[in-house]
């Protein structure tokens, strides 16, 4: 095998990987020789890599940053915490560095079709790797989000995202020089083993700031100094945004295409046992996730992760979010949405929303539809962090391999990761989701608007690949977090759950099950009952309000521009809407809980 990748480089080798017959004599020049076949390979991805980044940072510079090492922070505890959101792969699980203690994690995990033994093995061994290089650690790991979806097929995502206390601001800092590969992925090893088909575990890099350099095991294959890349900046920016002819398509999507199933009990089961719904009870078995140095508040379900510090009266409450989904039909307000739904998330658990830290995870800029997603996920960035005034502390960037030579096309697989994390002044006042008397009234609010627009229903159930986001009015969003803020910060309520993300029915039946209570609801005859139920339309909340609470609270959101709606109430077990019998809650549970278990094996 080593002779053969490196045996001397032909122009159509240079060619298949992408490179100019330019590129080719610039390599002959710079080496004094032809270059390998392992060198052009890896100049290739390198050079792939570099122009990806400088787009990119070019694009960036229109998000303000009032402070570069923003990400490190204090709560006025005397403690510096940093944030950030990292790129994981197979072969590189980071370790964190000694003088980092960090208190939590959690993990993004976007994997293919679960249906290929390729997915399930893969999402094994990162579950594994993830949980070696944590569980004799004192970090918490929160639930995952986790996401199954055919565009992932040859490329998993795995993104972490950490809360760390550093001994000082100053013993973690980078500084970075003009001769500095730091654009280089975390997942270029991986790309050019597959290129050179080489096993992925017998490659390393080492880099400095003036040359990279890769081995075959302890054979040197390749080195390429910072001059040899930097030359190549000039033709970063020759490519031109395009809009995806896919985006134009689903301008064309229309709702009543779709026909209601007369059968929707049917339906409620099939997305109870949806992958990318059901419990991720699995992953978290592989977890140390039941040791809690630092605890959560509450052994009650919450829409975000909650972190006690010790000796302080606060807690933290952190969340991860991107829909790829969401983002492939419209980056802009796909991107919103994560913004949102996070925010909506740490509003929900009892938290103050307070910075954010992402990972855009996006094919080489190097076609102009993956330049038009990419520009058009920051804008969308852009405009939730200044509308909901999150700022944005940390971003890292992670670019995967593009198909061929094709520079016009693109994939599903773009995900921006956004994490976000909140702050609770007093770490006893977190709010849960779950349902608690029986009795209780169940209210919904939000805009109910008949939409299934990108939604797991419409794409898993109708089999309906090409749609826009989901609905998403950004300035209702931002009423409905100040409005959540009062009634929870007022006591007025004693649940709380997010559900624009796999809808009604999945949220209402996820309150239903820790404490193995039921609802009895009626959805709203303005629109489609499959809608209601199992749209995902952003910018909705369920809260539970005690018979106590009930006069109060409705006085307090007459006064709001929120609409809210009362669906009904929680019952002894049974779940019921519009008085048809959906089952009882141990039923689901049992239904819900070991659905990802049989199809993991």
């Amino acid at each position: 095998m080593e002779n053969t990748i490196l045996r001397e480089g032909t122009e159509k080798d240079a060619k298949k990987n992408g490179l100019s017959l330019e590129d080719y004599d610039f390599l002959n020049n710079s080496f004094g020789r032809t270059p390998t076949f392992a060198e052009i390979v890896i100049y290739s991805a390198i050079l792939s890599d570099h122009k990806s980044f400088k787009i990119a940072d070019n694009i960036l510079k229109s998000i303000p940053k009032t402070d570069s090492d923003e990400k490190y922070f204090s709560l006025g505890d005397g403690n510096t915490y940093e944030i950030k959101v990292e790129p994981n792969y197979l072969n590189k699980i980071l370790n964190q560095p000694k003088n980092n203690k960090k208190l939590a994690q959690m993990n993004l995990l976007r994997f293919g079709s679960i249906e290929n033994d390729s997915t399930l093995k893969s999402l094994k061994e990162i579950i594994k790797e993830i949980s070696d290089s944590l569980n004799n650690s004192e970090t918490t790991i929160f639930e995952a989000d986790l996401f199954f979806d055919e565009s992932f097929n040859k490329n998993s995502i795995v993104n972490t995202f950490s809360i760390s206390l550093i001994d000082s601001k100053k013993s973690n800092s980078k500084s970075k020089t003009e001769n500095s590969f730091d654009f280089i992925s975390g997942n270029i090893t991986m790309v050019i083993a597959e290129k050179l088909k080489i096993n992925l575990t017998e490659i390393r890099k080492e880099i400095n700031n003036q040359e990279i350099s890769f081995f075959l095991k302890d054979q040197l294959i390749a080195r390429f100094p910072y001059s040899t890349i930097e030359k190549e900046i000039t033709q970063a920016n020759l490519i031109e945004a395009s809009e995806p002819e896919y985006f134009k398509k689903n301008k064309s999507y229309n709702i009543q295409d779709i026909p209601e199933p007369t059968n929707l009990k049917e339906v409620a089961t099939f997305l109870l046992k949806n992958p990318n719904n059901a419990s991720r009870r699995w992953i978290n078995k592989q977890f140390n996730s039941t040791k809690l140095p630092v605890g959560n508040t509450s052994k009650s379900p919450t829409d975000a992760g909650i972190i006690a510090l010790k000796d302080s009266t606060n807690a933290l409450a952190m969340t991860i979010s991107g829909n790829s989904r969401y983002v492939k039909s419209d980056p802009h307000i796909g991107t919103s949405i994560a913004v949102a739904e996070a925010a909506r998330n740490i509003i929900c658990s009892g938290g103050e929303p307070i910075v954010i830290a992402t990972c855009l995870n996006f094919e080489h800029l190097n076609n102009s539809e993956s330049l038009w997603q990419f520009e058009n996920t920051v804008e969308g960035l852009k405009v939730a962090s200044d509308k909901f005034q999150i700022p944005i502390a940390d971003t890292n960037l992670s670019f995967q391999k593009t198909e061929g030579n094709d520079r016009s096309s693109t994939s599903s697989s773009t995900t921006p990761a956004i994490g976000m994390l909140g702050l609770l002044t007093d770490k006893n006042k977190s709010i849960s989701y779950d349902f608690k008397h029986k009795g209780d009234l169940i209210f919904i609010l939000g805009e109910a608007v008949e939409c299934i627009s990108s939604s797991e229903y419409l794409n898993a159930y109708h089999g309906v690949k090409k749609s826009p986001a989901p609905y998403f009015n950004i300035e209702k969003e931002l009423e409905l977090h100040k409005v959540l803020k009062s009634i929870i910060s007022e006591g007025l309520i004693n649940a709380a759950h997010d559900c624009s993300k796999d809808g009604v029915f999945i949220a209402l039946t996820e309150m239903a099950m820790p404490n193995e209570l039921g609802y009895d609801i009626v959805t709203d005859a303005e629109i489609r009952e499959d809608a209601f139920l199992f749209g995902e339309a952003a910018g909705r909340v369920i809260i539970g309000v005690s018979e106590d609470s009930e006069d109060q609270f409705i006085d307090f959101m007459l006064n709001t521009n929120v609409n809210f709606t009362l669906l009904g109430h929680v019952t002894q077990g049974k779940l019921v809407i519009d008085d048809d019998h959906y089952g009882f809650i141990q039923e689901a549970k049992k239904t819900y809980n070991s659905a990802l278990e049989s199809l993991i094996g």
